[in-house]
């Protein structure tokens, strides 16, 4: 079934194609620079070595494995970073549920983000447009919701075909984020801020991102959910596990975004204090929700699962590259909408241009972790995206999925 409750783009499974068992629960954190699943869906038995994406007449998945929340990740010397990921524990039978009860937990462990932002500069950013003349913003009769606690459950395959379709040939594709758009938001300095004044901050700029990604959505026809954002301190227990430090991250578990106090400690010291870096880190997470509503973040962690259950950790790791880099990709786009009425600067952009470099895996581990060798990208790849992304409002040249492996490296 597509994700939107209709048949999937590409030719639909046959009969002699079996159905996915569906999970009963998943979580996934998808971070800044590690992601780690820690989810039940079901366990297949073992595919073809094939390259990439397990063949469509694979059997069908009688019961539902489980990960661990997922590793701790090491820091390097020069400052704090999100962890890299570790083995995945043992995997316990859960019973199975009926497809109506699914929920879905994808926990997009966004721990440090510290993505190469994408501030998107004025010129790169295409249309431009001012409050008091020339371009009218765009998506302005759009009315934005308020932050879902409560949101629909994030679609699920429910065919071993549909890992492919749904992350290669989604309908978010076929569409285009519009440009310019309002976002309103004002400068905040986050080391001197409270808490409670970084929490309504980062609420107000949901908005703004459901403004530049709710239309394109339900143009594709996907259900736009804007998610809370909760700061929190230590690691307290949230719907996908212990929440960790110096992080942001996206949880498909309740769909919402969480940003630990102490993330700024972990952007380089010469970016901490530039414009929009730590906004463009949550637009990353933003983009982990666009993957969820679309269908396109679960389908990638059942396809990441079987990698792992077949030993085949090369492509595990690439199917975690090509989710990073399309939400830098996705961020970037943000940015590009928004840059004319945050009159945002090519400096601007080029500083979230760094970050993006700066937490790749080679270049955040010290070259501990070789470009290829990661599970988020390189510097190289994820500044690439992220420019990608600044330079087309077509949602399609953010697809990582269908792009060569020398550029997800």
């Amino acid at each position: 079934m597509h994700p939107q409750g209709r048949q999937q783009p590409g030719p639909r499974p046959g009969s002699a194609q079996p159905a996915y068992q569906p999970p009963q629960q998943a979580g996934f954190q998808d971070g800044y620079g590690a992601s780690a699943y820690q989810g039940r869906y079901a366990q297949p038995a073992r595919p073809p070595q094939s390259p990439r994406y397990p063949q469509p007449q694979a059997p069908r998945y009688p019961q539902a494995p489980q990960y661990p929340q997922g590793a701790g990740y090491s820091r390097p010397p020069q400052y704090p970073q999100w962890p890299q990921p570790g083995q995945p524990g043992p995997f316990p039978q859960p019973v199975r549920k009926r497809r109506s009860s699914v929920s879905v937990l994808i926990w997009v462990i966004v721990a440090g983000l510290v993505l190469v932002g994408s501030v998107g500069l004025l010129g790169a950013l295409g249309e431009s447009t001012s409050t008091g003349g020339g371009t009218a913003y765009k998506n302005e009769t759009y009315q934005v919701p308020p932050p879902d606690s409560n949101p629909p459950e994030i679609p699920v395959p429910e065919y071993r075909s549909e890992l492919t379709s749904w992350t290669r040939q989604n309908k978010i594709y076929s569409v285009s984020v519009a440009k310019p758009v309002r976002c309103e938001l004002p400068d905040i300095d986050y080391g001197a801020s409270s808490d409670s004044d970084v929490e309504s901050h980062l609420n107000e700029l949901t908005a703004c991102l459901m403004r530049v990604w709710g239309p394109a959505l339900q143009q594709a026809g996907f259900t736009a959910v804007r998610p809370t954002v909760t700061v929190y301190t230590g690691n307290p227990s949230t719907a996908c596990g212990k929440a960790p430090s110096h992080n942001a991250f996206y949880c498909s578990g309740d769909q919402q975004i969480y940003f630990s106090h102490d993330l700024p400690e972990s952007i380089p010291p010469d970016l901490r204090s530039e414009r929009h870096v730590v906004e463009a880190i949550m637009a990353h997470e933003f983009g982990h929700a666009i993957q969820a509503r679309t269908g396109i973040l679960a389908a990638n962690a059942i396809a990441k699962q079987e990698f792992h259950k077949a030993g085949q950790d090369s492509d595990e790791l690439d199917a975690g590259r090509r989710s990073e880099t399309q939400a830098d990709c996705l961020s970037a786009q943000f940015t590009s909408a928004v840059a004319r009425s945050l009159k945002l600067t090519a400096a601007d952009e080029n500083h979230v241009k760094t970050l993006f470099y700066d937490f790749g895996d080679d270049i955040g581990s010290n070259g501990k972790i070789s470009p290829g060798e990661g599970n988020h990208g390189s510097g190289s790849s994820r500044r690439a995206w992220y420019t990608k992304g600044l330079g087309s409002t077509a949602i399609s040249a953010c697809n990582t999925f269908t792009a060569p492996d020398s550029e997800v490296q």
